[in-house]
């Protein structure tokens, strides 16, 4: 949860209905992991943000997320060209916007809207809730 949005644990049966992509095949030792973000502050200090604002502090996103939890290289499928095999990892890419607000300095709330690249999938929304900024 937080590293490709749209593919939360909640979200997972969802995706495997529409896409093919199983738990399992995003499960694993390690990670690989790539992300893409573009951010524009959105509330917050006159001099940095779109709108001024004293107290509150956001931020406007555009991201692209890919990666894949694998146990070894052999098990990676960058392709896809096996979907029903649960014994290949899966390396899954998202796209979307996201709005990030600091509360108080000591956590983020980052709701967002991700579309999953996957054949058959539907746009997503989720909530991420991040310790610090």
């Amino acid at each position: 949860m937080g590293f490709v949005h749209g593919f939360n644990y909640n979200q997972l049966d969802g995706i495997k209905e529409r896409s093919g992509v199983t738990f399992e095949q995003l499960s694993g030792q390690k990670l690989l992991m790539g992300n893409v973000e573009i951010r524009l502050p959105l509330t917050g200090p006159e001099r940095l943000a779109v709108i001024k604002s004293g107290y509150l502090l956001s931020e406007l996103g555009i991201f692209f997320d890919g990666g894949t939890a694998y146990d070894s290289w052999k098990t990676i499928s960058f392709s896809g060209s096996d979907p029903n095999d649960i014994s290949l990892s899966r390396f899954v890419m998202s796209t979307g916007v996201s709005l990030r607000v600091n509360l108080f300095g000591a956590i983020i709330v980052e709701p967002y809207y991700a579309l999953p690249l996957l054949k058959g999938s539907k746009p997503i929304f989720g909530l991420n809730l991040v310790p610090g900024w």
